[in-house]
């Protein structure tokens, strides 16, 4: 079975995309503590997918990290 790695470079891309936006969040909104767990949340669930990745194809994520 192939495994689709574009969709978890999909992943990344997304999760990258709503943590560099709750962070210009936070700018505006130092004390929400909620929000920040999500943030929080979010960072963890993509520093699980960079591991997979990274894993599960090598020479894929290393051209991935260089962008």
């Amino acid at each position: 079975m192939k495994k689709n790695n574009n969709y978890i470079v999909e992943q990344i891309n997304i999760f990258s995309k709503k943590i560099k936006n709750l962070k210009t969040h936070f700018l505006i909104h130092k004390k929400d503590q909620h929000s920040r767990i999500g943030l929080l949340k979010k960072i963890m669930h993509r520093k699980k997918l960079l591991k997979y990745f990274k894993n599960n194809n090598f020479k894929k994520y290393l051209i991935f990290k260089k962008k």
